[in-house]
């Protein structure tokens, strides 16, 4: 009888234990994940935004490139040049950040646009799983200070009114001149080498790529390098190589430009 007993304890010993172990993990995992994201040390923020005409030229687009600067993302960097990726953050969110774009009318598709994913949220994901997810932000305040940066600094109007347009080739001094003159104008007071340039070589052309605005931690401009070193191209859409022409299943030629964006 004694024995009986005493397995009878040590049986509810165990189940007591069990039992205190399983609400604990259940509530654990049933909570949402923690709105911020894990504190990582960084130095600088990257502000990049692409010309899509030059993310166009080398590969195959899934939208019809305009004359337009739009966002490749906002990464956090260190000074030695690395970049702080794929930290432990909220896991993305698509109905959050879908509601975020539509208060934003839509626009956060157009100035965040996807070139190479028929999905735009295949690519946020990869944007805020590399690079967001380390910034300390919450995904929706992530891409709408994205937007917001978006909407602050617009490249091209910088670069046109300094006589800058698409299809010229300019000197990354007059660049970087015209853009830091437009930045300065916006923040209300002059500000210095806050922007440097990315170039490719594409046809056998060397053209402006990407530019990249350096922001401290609170997304306010400050000093960065510079690093194209010679005269890019600014592309036009007049730049853009023509299709090869698309075989169909019949074995005729395809010459429907529509269809090439269709396939992909």
């Amino acid at each position: 009888m004694k024995v009986i007993n005493l397995v009878a304890v040590v049986l509810f010993i165990l189940l007591s234990s069990f039992s205190s172990w399983l609400i604990y993990n259940v509530s654990e995992f049933s909570q949402p994940f923690p709105m911020q994201a894990i504190p990582v040390r960084f130095d600088y923020l990257a502000f990049v935004q692409n010309w899509q005409i030059s993310g166009c030229l080398n590969k195959t687009c899934v939208i019809t490139p305009g004359e337009n600067f739009t966002i490749h993302g906002l990464w956090p960097e260190l000074k030695n040049g690395s970049s702080v990726i794929f930290c432990k953050a909220e896991p993305f969110d698509k109905q959050n950040i879908s509601d975020l774009d539509l208060k934003l009318k839509g626009e956060l598709k157009i100035l965040w646009a996807s070139l190479y994913k028929k999905d735009v949220y295949k690519f946020w994901k990869h944007e805020w799983e590399k690079h967001g997810g380390c910034t300390g932000l919450r995904q929706d305040e992530y891409f709408r200070a994205g937007y917001d940066l978006r909407k602050t600094y617009d490249f091209l109007d910088y670069l046109e009114k300094n006589g800058i347009r698409p299809g010229d080739h300019a000197s990354v001094d007059n660049i970087t001149k015209a853009l830091e003159a437009g930045i300065s104008d916006a923040v209300g007071k002059k500000v210095e080498n806050i922007v440097h340039t990315k170039c490719i070589n594409a046809g056998g052309k060397h053209v402006l790529y990407e530019i990249v605005l350096c922001l401290d931690k609170n997304r306010t401009p400050k000093e960065c390098p510079t690093r194209c070193r010679r005269r890019p191209l600014f592309p036009a859409k007049s730049d853009l190589p023509s299709p090869p022409p698309l075989p169909s299943i019949a074995g005729t030629v395809a010459t429907d430009n529509s269809s090439l964006l269709q396939a992909y």
